[in-house]
C-alpha cells in the first residue's frame, strides 16, 4: 500500500499484533505517508484546494543558481548511486548492478518506451522516426529502445556519471546512433538540435518550477513540425508551494521533488504551436498528481 518494504522487522511484529485487519488497513489509511500517495479525501484536499503560491518567473540569475544547485546534487548521485538514482528501488543502490539487477533494470527501460505507442495509438497519430531527444538519459535505461525506434537519439543528461554510465551501456550493446549531451548551464539546453521526438520521464520534476519551465519552453521550441512529445512531470502535489528567495536560501536536499502548475505547462505547448492530445496521470513517481503529456506539432 505504500509501495516500499517495511522500515525493519520490528513494524512488522507491531502491525501482527493490531486487534484486526481492518485496524492494519486504517493504519495505513490514515498515515501521511499514504496520504501523500494517494489523497484519500480527493474532492476537497485536491480539486478544491485553493491555488498555492508557486514562483516560476525568476531572474536569469537565479534560474543559474537553481540549475547549478541541481546540476550539483544530480552530480552526486550519480557518482554515488547511479542505477538508484533512476529508479528509487533499493535494489538498484549498489555502484554496479548483479546480473538479475541489471536485466530488471534495464526491462523497465523497455517498458518506458512502450507508452509512446500507447499514446500514439489513443490519438490517432503515427511515432515520428526521424531525431528523437531523451531529456534525462540517465544510465541509458530507455535509450536502447529509443534507439531501435528513432534513426537518431540525442541523449541529454546533467550528471556527468549517469550521462558516461550510458555511454558505456550504449558501447557494449553496440548501439552507434546515440549521441550523449552533457548540460553544464542553461545556455547548454539552447545546444540541444531541432528534433522530431521529446521523450521525457521522472526527469523534470527534480527541477524547481522556474527551471522546469525554462527547459520545456526551450525544448518545445526545437520541435520540428510533425514531431511529437511524451513528457511526464507532477502538477499536483497536495499543498506543494514555492518561494524562489527561500529556495535559494535553503541547503541542498539531495533529490528533489517539485510541482510546476499544469496550466503554465499548456501554456508553454500552445505558445511554441503544439496541439496537446492527451494528459494522464501516471505512476512515474509513486506519489499523487503526476501527469504524462502526449501531443504533436501539426506540420
Amino acid at each position: 500500500m505504500l509501495g516500499r518494504e517495511p522500515e525493519n522487522e520490528a513494524v512488522v511484529q507491531a502491525s501482527t499484533r493490531l486487534p484486526s485487519y481492518e485496524a492494519l488497513l486504517e493504519g495505513f489509511l490514515d498515515c501521511d505517508e499514504f496520504i501523500q500517495r494517494f489523497p484519500v479525501d480527493g474532492f476537497r484536499s485536491v480539486y478544491l484546494q485553493p491555488p498555492q503560491p508557486v514562483d516560476v518567473d525568476v531572474a536569469e540569475t537565479d534560474l543559474e543558481a537553481m540549475f547549478e544547485r541541481i546540476r550539483g546534487e544530480w552530480s552526486k548521485l550519480g557518482e554515488e548511486v547511479p542505477y538508484w538514482s533512476v529508479m528509487t528501488d533499493d535494489a538498484y543502490r549498489g555502484k554496479t548492478l548483479g546480473p538479475d539487477e541489471t536485466q530488471s533494470f534495464f526491462e523497465t527501460g523497455e517498458e518506458a518506451a512502450r507508452t509512446i505507442d500507447a499514446f500514439a495509438r489513443r490519438a490517432k497519430v503515427a511515432t515520428p522516426t526521424g531525431r528523437c531527444v531523451e531529456f534525462g538519459a540517465g544510465v541509458g535505461r530507455v535509450t536502447s529502445p529509443l534507439a531501435r525506434r528513432f534513426e537518431t537519439v540525442v541523449a541529454v543528461d546533467i550528471s556527468p556519471a549517469n550521462l558516461a554510465i550510458c555511454e558505456e551501456v550504449m558501447a557494449q550493446q553496440g548501439v552507434q546512433n546515440v549521441t550523449p549531451l552533457l548540460l553544464r548551464s542553461p545556455a547548454d539546453v539552447r545546444l540541444i538540435p531541432d528534433y522530431d521526438f521529446l521523450f521525457s520521464t521522472i526527469v523534470f520534476q527534480h527541477n524547481p518550477p522556474p527551471v522546469q519551465l525554462f527547459l520545456l519552453d526551450v525544448l518545445l521550441s526545437k520541435l520540428r513540425p510533425g514531431g511529437a512529445f511524451l513528457f511526464q512531470t507532477t502538477t499536483h502535489m497536495p499543498s506543494y508551494r514555492f518561494e524562489a528567495k527561500a529556495y535559494l536560501a535553503s541547503e541542498p536536499m539531495g533529490m528533489e521533488m517539485h510541482n510546476v502548475p499544469m496550466a503554465a505547462v499548456i501554456g508553454l505547448i500552445s505558445k511554441r504551436q503544439a496541439v496537446l492530445h492527451e494528459v494522464l496521470m501516471d505512476h512515474w513517481t509513486g506519489i499523487y498528481g503526476s501527469h504524462t503529456f502526449f501531443g504533436v506539432k501539426p506540420a
